[in-house]
């Protein structure tokens, strides 16, 4: 399915998927941020309705690092809550499923 993303532009608009219900952030949300930040946040928003654990969020945002990426998942919860300070003008935060499988998934504020 394709979703038109030029509906998507404006600061505040955020649409949902019509199949899964995922959020569909406008594209300035990702601009603002960079790196490591901007990478685990498409991650996060891609993985939709269903989410990302933090073991995978962290093999997919660190497939690049030929170390393999960070030993703990620690970076994972700061990273996360400094992209939630960024997008929270934006009413979305991404919020971690809490336990054993816990998962990360974006959601809408309001």
């Amino acid at each position: 399915m394709s979703v038109d993303m030029s509906a998507t532009t404006d600061a505040r608009y955020c649409t949902s998927c019509p199949t899964c219900g995922a959020l569909i952030p406008g594209e300035d949300v990702a601009l603002m941020m960079v790196g490591r930040q901007r990478r685990m946040f498409e991650i996060v928003r891609r993985a939709g309705t269903v989410g990302i654990s933090a073991r995978d969020l962290i093999s997919v945002a660190y497939d690049d690092d030929p170390d393999g990426g960070p030993a703990s998942a620690t970076i994972v919860s700061s990273t996360i809550r400094a992209i939630n300070q960024k997008i929270y003008l934006r009413d979305l935060v991404i919020r971690g499923k809490r336990g054993p499988h816990g998962r990360y998934c974006l959601f809408r504020l309001r």
